[in-house]
């Protein structure tokens, strides 16, 4: 009580240094009641909700489990271990992971790099789970901080990636012998790259075949075939240009061009086509199958690609290694 200057229960002095010590309770200022009025979460105990939180998730008694400083390094696997300083358990994850890294990148679009890549992502979730399980003792624990941490990787890492690939580096595997790809090679092509600009003659591209039912001969022999679905040419002309085949060589707006189709040995004797507003002209040499011909005006009727059937630039052939090259 105010004005007590000892203990009533053991006798002890409430003065120090000839000085009474207060013992009333501060009170808040005017500053401080206006600021709680008005801001009223200003007064939730949060420390007391999260320490609740805490105790229906992961259990009571002693917590223990990963601080934010290792969760952040998730990120990259061994990371947290080196941050601990455990540099042999974090150079055997990065070590694999890096390894498998390449392997999964350099083999992408075939079933080994299915295989590589599943093993790389395994790698980076089994260091995860690792770090989880070192820092964690409780089983409840355990089980929330894996979910959390995963689902914090992927979001932070994997969703990323996956939207930046599925933009920019797509794998096609050629299921035909169409020179100049043989069954088997795998290129890439990437989507996003005409939502910036659009196609350019010379640009190889994929794109949708105009469906047309056509009158040509196979074999020598006169035969009706349909020609659809997606192929690999180069744009030869833009909307607005001409584009002719005179004595095997092929002109736009009357002057030679260099930008050949991918088969030259199978572009048309003779073509005389007006490219119109939103088309381009993509010679299908690769559509045609070894023996295949079109006539003249059945050529005009499949070379001429509205913009929206080309799909992506082909930049590159990347699998067989050994047949390598950039478009």
């Amino acid at each position: 009580m105010p004005g007590v200057k000892a203990c009533g229960r053991c006798g002890a002095s409430l003065q120090l240094g000839a000085v009474a010590i207060s013992v009333c309770p501060p009170r808040a200022s005017a500053w401080a009641k206006w600021w709680r009025r008005r801001f009223w979460w200003s007064r939730v105990n949060w420390r007391h909700i999260s320490e609740t939180i805490d105790d229906l998730l992961l259990g009571r008694g002693v917590r223990q489990y990963p601080t934010w400083q290792v969760m952040v390094r998730m990120v990259v696997p061994g990371w947290p271990y080196f941050y601990r300083g455990n540099r042999i358990r974090g150079w055997a994850f990065l070590g694999t992971f890096l390894g498998l890294a390449p392997l999964a990148l350099g083999t992408l679009g075939t079933v080994l790099g299915s295989i590589f890549l599943g093993l790389a992502v395994a790698v980076h979730a089994s260091s995860v789970l690792d770090v989880v399980i070192a820092e964690t003792r409780q089983s409840r624990a355990r089980l929330t901080y894996a979910v959390i941490c995963l689902a914090g990787v992927g979001l932070a890492v994997y969703w990323p990636l996956g939207y930046l690939a599925g933009a920019w580096t797509v794998p096609r595997q050629i299921t035909a012998d169409l020179p100049p790809f043989a069954r088997g090679d795998v290129v890439l092509f990437s989507p996003g790259l005409y939502a910036l600009r659009a196609p350019q003659p010379g640009d190889v591209v994929l794109y949708e075949v105009p469906s047309a039912r056509v009158a040509g001969r196979y074999a020598g022999r006169a035969a009706n075939y349909a020609i659809q679905g997606q192929r690999i040419d180069r744009v030869v002309a833009g909307p607005g240009e001409h584009v002719s085949i005179q004595g095997g060589k092929l002109l736009v707006d009357g002057k030679p061009s260099s930008y050949l189709p991918l088969d030259v040995a199978r572009m048309p004797g003779a073509l005389d086509v007006q490219v119109p507003a939103g088309f381009y002209a993509i010679l299908p040499t690769t559509a045609l199958r070894e023996g295949m011909s079109l006539q003249g005006l059945d050529w005009q009727r499949v070379s001429l690609v509205p913009a929206h059937q080309i799909l992506g630039r082909v930049y590159l052939r990347h699998w067989p290694w050994y047949r390598l090259s950039l478009f």
